[in-house]
């Protein structure tokens, strides 16, 4: 083992992203599992995988060598699109019974392999065996919610993909206005729906807004400033704004836009399908058609997807 101030001098250059300073002050030490795991710690960052494969795969075998081995093979070799390799190299660590303290982040592993190979069910069946939601955190949680909504399985898909929030895989604006849990109120009220991820998420999920006027008399909605217009012309909105300081006033409530569905119940396919919601402003075309050639902006302008919902599956 070498002395801890060398140990400390490699994590300060890796905290630094000296990787090449790491690898050169490396390449002195004995080859011990202690250089394995920080030239791995190297390669990790780097994206380098199949160097961080060759660093701990010796060791993958050895007698008390932490799962963190595993974990990071599993990366390196899912990393180099050898999947089903990756969730062989993950099972043992599934199968022994034990919980090691990166046993979370092994399940969530072995379940991007398992959706990416279309398992989506066998790694939710896994999950059920080692009953996962009551330990395991809300990363997997969201990822059991893109597996069954994956599935067609709404009920659950949506009611898991509201871990998304805890899970970092999503934000909104913070703003000092209670949400919206799927209560009636009397008359007067308004809610303020709230744009998250892609231009297309919104796009998308802006087709649920009539659906609020059940709850709401006024239903207003907060968007990145490039969709302002396109939303605007789709007349499902009171007010459109692009900026926590530009709210309307009466507000009373707030929800996300993608957690529409989960608050509507909203479990048939069928009723996914919307009327004609997205319109296209002439001035709009008429710019097209200035900046392309005529016979690509004139078929734009007559295609009937742009008048149809964009989504015609889940």
């Amino acid at each position: 083992m070498q002395p801890p101030q060398a140990h400390q001098a490699i994590l300060d250059l890796l905290d630094q992203g000296l990787y090449d300073q790491v690898l050169q002050a490396l390449s002195t030490w004995p080859r011990i599992f202690e250089r394995a795991w920080l030239e791995g710690c190297c390669y990790l960052r780097q994206k380098a995988w199949r160097q961080l494969e060759d660093s701990l795969s010796p060791w993958a075998k050895q007698p008390m060598v932490p799962a963190e081995v595993s974990l990071r093979l599993g990366i390196a070799r899912h990393g180099q699109n050898r999947l089903e390799d990756a969730m062989a190299t993950y099972l043992p660590v599934l199968a022994s019974g034990s919980r090691p303290a990166c046993f979370e982040d092994i399940v969530l592993q072995y379940g991007l392999a398992s959706l990416e190979l279309g398992l989506a069910s066998h790694w939710l069946r896994l999950i059920d065996r080692l009953d996962a939601d009551s330990s395991l955190g809300p990363r997997v949680l969201y990822l059991k919610g893109l597996a069954c909504l994956g599935l067609g399985d709404y009920a659950m898909g949506w009611k898991y993909h509201e871990h998304r929030f805890s899970a970092g895989c999503s934000e909104v604006a913070e703003l000092s206005l209670p949400f919206w849990s799927g209560e009636h109120f009397s008359p007067g009220h308004h809610l303020l729906l709230l744009g998250e991820q892609g231009y297309g998420d919104v796009i998308q999920f802006m087709r649920f807004a009539p659906r609020l006027r059940r709850f709401f008399e006024r239903v207003s909605i907060l968007v990145p400033s490039p969709l302002r217009r396109l939303v605007q012309a789709s007349g499902l909105f009171d007010f459109v704004v692009s900026s926590p300081s530009d709210l309307p006033h009466g507000v009373t409530h707030a929800l996300s836009l993608l957690s529409v569905p989960h608050r509507l119940s909203i479990h048939d396919p069928f009723l996914f399908f919307a009327d004609s919601y997205l319109r296209v402003d002439p001035v709009d075309i008429s710019f097209w058609r200035q900046g392309s050639s005529p016979c690509r902006c004139d078929q734009l302008a007559r295609q009937p997807r742009w008048r149809e919902p964009l989504v015609q599956s889940s």
